[in-house]
């Protein structure tokens, strides 16, 4: 603790000699994470420093920490400016627009759109164009609605409270406790920053989550009180709350697509020769209705990018009903786009917090597209949530016997599911599975 604290006054005196050596302020970044409760917020701010000082590839560093300290706009800043320079980073826009759907603003909709979605009769200059004009009016909007931050969150200026101030003049001097808790818990001023809300994005780890993805703030469904199944079921269609078998495309859409379209007594015709031309703009004179039904057409007929844009431009309009975060990713992911399938899984979990069925699908989505151990760990944060769900149960035993080797949790689980479901389906499948790695 006395050496890191020591370390800090050493870097910070060398700053003031060396104010426009990028080094000292990544090292000084580093070294605020070396403490032993981590000052992400100053971290960040020292490599965001160093990226405007010469070493621009501290950007995403510095994003990342914003983001674990509450600072979404200062994340999204970073993230632009990262981009303006690295225009061919698809997975950073991709991570960009999982950030900006989550926001009712129009600009952020319309730069999401730029990125989901790419026009058939625009050149890859024109788009390009297009989304470099979007990151520059966004990093306006950022920069004339948080000033804030801009003028308070430069590290190492005069109004920023650094380390040295809280530190002995001498190296020889010693430390005292409660000058190290004074400076573990250093956090530059900032409004309200005694009540950060956790972020909507917040919770999920996978490839778009992690500590708090900036957006709508709104709590983490891993805040939400543990709870049963939901009692009520979606207005837009009773989806399978038990996913339980490997995903089979032509057997989803069928059974879930026109599931959700049982109440209707004919589906719309297709418009003549526009699935493939369909345009993403807004559309007010069309009933939100109308356009799920058009998804769900699109979607029986096999034409999934026009399924997609009708779902987003319902998503545009009623951005808070989780059911069409799960159809744009069903669309998406039938239209081999597994990226932006997660995305929008991970979406439709979020706004459906007390619906296991959402997460479930996210589940079933990262289990395709994400490595095993980060499958893994999302399984064993769900099972916080929704405990008894059979398909978190098998998941979860079928991890710990094949991935981590531990056959004694696999046991416990495979053995809380059959005592849980009796008459399950896949009942002889997990007596089997018992069998071979002994009761």
């Amino acid at each position: 603790m006395q050496g890191t604290a020591l370390s800090i006054q050493k870097l910070e005196r060398l700053n003031r000699e060396h104010p426009e050596d990028p080094r000292v302020l990544e090292l000084l970044a580093y070294a605020n994470l070396a403490l032993p409760e981590k000052n992400h917020r100053l971290a960040a701010l020292y490599f965001e420093d160093a990226s405007r000082k010469g070493n621009p590839a501290l950007r995403l560093l510095a994003a990342k920490h914003f983001e674990i300290a509450g600072d979404p706009n200062a994340q999204i800043r970073n993230i632009c400016l990262h981009l303006k320079e690295n225009e061919e980073d698809e997975r950073q826009w991709l991570a960009l627009g999982q950030i900006l759907i989550q926001s009712n603003e129009e600009l952020h909709l319309e730069l999401a759109q730029q990125i989901l979605f790419k026009e058939k009769n625009l050149t890859s200059e024109t788009i390009k164009k297009q989304r470099l004009d979007y990151l520059n009016l966004l990093l306006i909007d950022l920069d004339s609605s948080n000033q804030g931050w801009v003028t308070e969150g430069i590290a190492g200026n005069e109004g920023e409270v650094i380390a040295t101030e809280l530190l002995p003049v001498s190296d020889d001097e010693a430390i005292s406790e409660v000058q190290l808790v004074t400076l573990f818990d250093l956090q530059p001023n900032r409004p309200d920053a005694e009540q950060v809300t956790e972020t909507a994005a917040a919770g999920l780890v996978g490839k778009f989550g992690g500590q708090g993805v900036p957006g709508t703030q709104t709590f983490s469904i891993y805040q939400q009180k543990e709870s049963p199944h939901s009692t009520e079921e979606e207005d837009n269609g009773d989806l399978d709350k038990d996913i339980e078998e490997p995903i089979e495309e032509d057997s989803e859409v069928n059974s879930e697509i026109i599931n959700d379209s049982q109440n209707t007594e004919e589906l719309p015709e297709t418009p003549e020769e526009e699935n493939d031309q369909t345009e993403v703009t807004d559309s007010p004179k069309h009933e939100t209705s109308d356009l799920i039904e058009a998804g769900h057409t699109a979607m029986l007929e096999g034409n999934y990018e026009s399924a997609t844009k009708a779902y987003w431009q319902v998503a545009k309009q009623d951005s808070e009903n989780p059911e069409v975060w799960l159809n744009l990713s069903k669309a998406f992911r039938l239209g081999k786009e597994f990226k932006k399938a997660e995305m929008m899984a991970l979406e439709a979990s979020r706004r459906g917090p007390q619906n296991p069925k959402y997460l479930v699908y996210y589940l079933r989505v990262l289990h395709e597209t994400a490595d095993p151990q980060t499958y893994f760990n999302e399984l064993k944060k769900a099972r916080k949530i929704f405990p008894n769900e059979p398909y978190i149960l098998l998941g979860l035993a079928e991890q710990y016997a094949a991935l981590d080797d531990d056959l004694r949790a696999a046991r416990i689980l495979y053995n809380e599911f059959l005592d849980a479901y009796p008459n399950h389906p896949r009942k002889k499948e997990v007596e089997k599975a018992l069998v071979l790695i002994g009761y």
